[in-house]
């Protein structure tokens, strides 16, 4: 008996409640069981007597000999037409099932699958056991059998199916390294959770989903997992299939899936601590052999604004095979707890139902993809220079869920947009891109990309969705999503592998140049300003090296036991993964040392590169009660549309409160405020960050307001609303202000009148029934009130 004892730990799906990526510290105490592996055949060096029935065979080379399956020779089985195609073995002794209970075949079944049944029988047939598997087709496997709990002692023979019960002739399989093995067969036991996937059998198909089982074995922080526990995770129904473009050429798949009732409807759930949904990502990480490249981004996608998709470490069996180590993860999908945005119906196709929420993306182009109707070309007015055209996906709603009239909103959106960005005015933050583009979201996706600088950065898997106006309005960047090209492992473009340079100037005229946004956006001195900003803040904190390399730490020695078996389900290490760049003779230690080392490298050469000046953002509030002015510098709001609810009144004794805030425009609003306030007034007001472009609240100086002073005035005024006529009378003609405006409580503008220096003005309007807000100017004070239309 072996004891190992791993310090330092990372909880890759939860330590809390509402905690998916946080550091811990822990002693995990692990027994290891002796285990002894005896091969009874390779076709190489140990051979079996075999004879065959149905199948014809013969030992071949090796057809694959790149992966699991380094070796020279293996058998080749062409099948028949009946339903018993088999091969098999007399011994001398009989199997010992108490002293090896578990046995290994490697397995390559042909594109069209099968299933492989591997039986012992006694020497009359009059006793037997058996279990049937199903390979991934097309690939060599490895099966596990176990046999734990066979109390027969005089079976002699062991027997091996192809196609088990199928009747297709000419099929052809290959077959290698039969192997028994001793010790415990308690099965795998894990701190990381477990995922039993049963698909009954069938292959899993690219699309659309077939239908299957999944348990989920997860007994909690501390405690470990083993495949033959209780399910505690999840215990039901999913629909499955096999996802990804370039990644579909390795063996090891990732998969997408749907939690689902016993009526095949989604499910919505809660796996591994998540917040319950019915999509998920199962993602294989394979030419990234430290299987930190798509996490560590995530991490820090964590750490920024807005929503990134939460993680978990698992080990994954598929039909009984194990398939090493996978990241579950949140697909990206509209939903309270993913991408926060209104859900949009067909029957949406008009005013503020209409606006949002939209999910597009700029991606490859699926297979099938119809120009128009999944998608369209922007064409933006002028051109950028060396710009090459951006092809947007509507990927929420799908594009058969999508009204004529909803398509065409999305795309006028994003072309006033993009005819913003590029126009002379682009640094404008009330007609310029600010406009249009939630700011801060641009920054740190930039900021995500430019330190993996991945290939397929500002140009494939890119993410971008849209608020409703009542909501905010506008474009956001994200979520993030693929990153294991980056930080080096990429041998076919040369930048990818230098820590050096930055990649969002890298706008030229060719299928492999990237989005022109973020170029352009550098060039306005506010937007660069605060990348420069987010960044020094972010290398103090959140993305310092000592955090990051905790992070990458704790991973490594988390999973150290999960990995190892990984790596024997997969023995790529130190062999040619496409598109490695730094591989030869590498172990699992020498991929996280090259990982870890241009990390590090990457961000020390931002630190030194990075220009810009320090914003420092401030809000002054001036006014008095009952209308306050609130003026920012060194930031903008980021949103027309502001609520009360991100605005917090300081110091304000119980009498007072908010009533409204106008959006006037991009450095100012107005504060309407209500109540019955004692005399004089001390207050000041924080704005939450989400309606800045900044990442931090940001707090006003304090200024006392005379409730006295502000009654004088109000009382030589008189406003109301007759018959389709707004009154307004005063006792000082001379102090009235130029013009009145009806403002909406959503901060909108609707309606402006010139007004006459007269005692009294009435004005004809035809406005919707409802509560307005009337302000003008009367002695130098601002006066704001409320005035109901009903007709």
């Amino acid at each position: 008996m072996k004891e190992v004892q791993k310090i330092s730990g990372f909880s890759v799906y939860r330590s809390m409640p509402g905690f998916y990526l946080s550091l811990f510290l822990f002693v995990q105490v692990m027994a290891t069981a002796q285990i002894n592996i005896d091969t009874l055949c390779n076709w190489d060096n140990i051979n079996l007597s075999w004879n065959e029935a149905g199948v014809s065979t013969e030992p071949v080379l090796n057809p694959d000999n790149t992966g699991i399956n380094p070796s020279a020779l293996c058998l080749e089985a062409v099948t028949s037409s009946g339903a018993y195609d088999l091969i098999y073995s007399d011994f001398d002794e009989p199997f010992n099932f108490d002293e090896f209970p578990q046995y290994r075949l490697k397995v390559l079944a042909p594109a069209t699958g099968g299933s492989i049944l591997l039986k012992f029988e006694n020497s009359d047939l009059s006793s037997w056991v058996e279990i049937e598997k199903t390979p991934e087709p097309g690939e060599w496997d490895e099966l596990e059998f176990d046999f734990t709990g066979t109390v027969a002692t005089d079976y002699t023979r062991m027997v091996i199916f192809f196609d088990f019960l199928g009747s297709n002739p000419n099929q052809v399989w290959h077959l290698d390294d039969v192997l028994r093995i001793s010790g415990s067969s308690s099965g795998l036991t894990s701190n990381l959770p477990i995922i039993l996937i049963n698909t009954y059998g069938n292959p899993i198909p690219d699309e659309p989903k077939i239908d299957g089982e999944m348990k989920i074995i997860d007994n909690g922080y501390g405690n470990l997992n083993n495949q033959y526990d209780p399910p505690n995770g999840y215990n039901g129904f999913i629909g499955i299939e096999v996802r990804g473009q370039s990644a579909q050429m390795y063996p090891k798949k990732s998969y997408g899936f749907e939690t689902r009732d016993e009526d095949g409807e989604n499910l919505n759930v809660s796996l591994l601590g998540m917040p319950e949904e019915n999509d998920w990502i199962l993602y294989a990480p394979f030419s990234d052999k430290s299987m930190l490249r798509n996490f560590i981004s995530f991490y820090m996608g964590s750490k920024l604004d807005p929503y990134c998709s939460r993680m978990a470490y698992c080990e994954v069996f598929v039909n009984n095979n194990y398939r090493g180590v996978y990241i579950l993860m949140e697909k990206i999908k509209k939903d309270d707890n993913r991408v926060s945005i209104a859900t949009l119906k067909p029957e949406d196709i008009s005013g503020d139902e209409l606006t949002g929420g939209y999910i597009c993306r700029v991606d490859k182009i699926d297979p099938g993809f119809v120009m128009g109707y999944d998608g369209w070309t922007s064409s933006p007015n002028p051109p950028y220079p060396n710009a090459k055209e951006i092809i947007f996906q509507y990927y929420y709603p799908e594009p058969e869920d999508l009204m004529p009239e909803q398509k065409n909103y999305i795309q006028n959106y994003i072309a006033n947009a993009e005819n913003a960005l590029i126009s002379s005015f682009f640094s404008n933050p009330d007609a310029g891109y600010n406009k249009y583009f939630n700011t801060g979201s641009f920054i740190d996706h930039m900021i995500l990309r430019e330190i993996a600088k991945e290939v397929d950065s500002y140009r494939y898997s890119t993410y971008l969705y849209k608020e409703k106006e009542s909501d905010g309005g506008k474009l956001f960047a994200g979520p993030p999503w693929d990153f294991n090209l980056g930080y080096a492992n990429i041998d076919y473009w040369d930048p990818g592998v230098d820590y050096t340079g930055w990649i969002y100037p890298v706008v030229e005229p060719f299928d492999y140049g990237i989005m022109y946004w973020w170029k352009r956006l550098m060039e306005d001195p506010f937007f660069n300003d605060l990348f420069f900003t987010r960044w020094q803040e972010l290398r103090q904190d959140q993305l310092s090296d000592e955090n990051l390399l905790n992070a990458i730490d704790s991973i490594t020695g988390y999973f150290t036991a999960a990995r190892e078996r990984n790596y024997q389900r997969w023995p790529i290490l130190g062999q040619y993964v496409w598109p490695n760049f730094n591989w030869q003779g590498n172990d699992y230690d020498d991929e996280v040392e090259f990982f870890t080392s241009w990390l590090f490298n990457r961000l020390n050469w931002m630190d030194n590169n990075i220009t810009g000046n320090i914003l420092s953002p401030q809000a002054s509030l001036t006014g008095n009660y009952p209308e306050l002015q609130i003026t920012l510098s060194d930031d903008y709001f980021s949103r027309e549309v502001l609520k009360n609810k991100y605005f917090q009144l300081n110091n304000a004794s119980a009498g007072i409160d908010l009533d409204t805030v106008i959006h006037e425009n991009a450095s100012s609003a107005k504060l309407i405020l209500k109540g019955t306030p004692s005399s004089i007034e001390n207050i000041s007001v924080t704005i939450d960050k989400k309606v800045i472009n900044s990442f931090h609240d940001l707090s006003s100086n304090q200024i006392t307001i005379n409730l006295a002073q502000t009654n004088e005035v109000s009382e030589q005024i008189k406003l109301f609303y007759h018959n389709h006529t707004l009154h307004l009378k005063c006792t000082q003609p001379e102090e009235l202000g130029p013009a009145v405006k009806l403002i909406d409580l959503s901060g909108r503008t609707i309606f402006s009148h010139e007004l006459n220096k007269t005692f009294e003005n009435d004005i004809r309007i035809n406005m919707l029934n409802g509560m307005y807000l009337c302000t003008f100017k009367y002695a130098d004070q601002t006066i704001t009130k409320k005035v109901i239309i009903s007709d």
